[in-house]
């Protein structure tokens, strides 16, 4: 699942503050969610333990399932919804699959936390772009914004 880079559609791309605001909540809820197996491994011995990888398992399969089907049904995580930022297919605008949702979260998972890796590649194209974004070819936009302009609302109140 490679992207050529292409963006085929006009859209209001998210900020990178947006952006950092959303991947620091999906940060707080991730490690919620692994927290219990973090727990036992930390503070367990033995069976505690042992008890501890399935749970950190779980953790990460539903942390992973929630992610792709709200990303893939509503273009929106936790942290993308409390930014109003929405994920969407680079090419059309359109929510991803999940196919696509999964591989975004997988890579997301596995380079952000070296050193912020897979953002550093958003400050280098004009799209903002991430790895994880070129990987699962998706962008972040926030909503557009209104607009009018006086032209309009005399139209509107001459009833053409």
């Amino acid at each position: 699942m490679e992207s050529t880079g292409t963006i085929n559609f006009d859209p209001d791309l998210a900020s990178f503050a947006s952006r950092a605001g959303g991947w620091m909540i999906d940060t707080v809820i991730t490690t919620l969610a692994l927290l219990p197996g973090l727990l036992l491994l930390l503070a367990g011995s033995g069976i505690a333990r042992l008890l501890a990888l399935p749970l950190l398992g779980l953790g990460l399969v539903l942390v992973a399932w929630s992610y792709t089907v709200a990303v893939a049904q509503h273009g929106q995580w936790v942290g993308n919804r409390l930014m109003s930022t929405t994920v969407v297919n680079a090419t059309n605008g359109e929510f991803v699959d999940r196919p696509h949702a999964f591989t975004r979260f997988i890579v997301r998972a596995v380079f952000s936390p070296i050193f912020f890796a897979g953002f550093v590649l958003a400050f280098t194209n004009t799209s903002r772009r991430t790895f994880h974004d070129q990987t699962a070819e998706t962008v972040v936009i926030r909503p557009r914004r209104a607009s009018w302009s006086i032209d309009e609302e005399g139209a509107e109140s001459n009833g053409t």
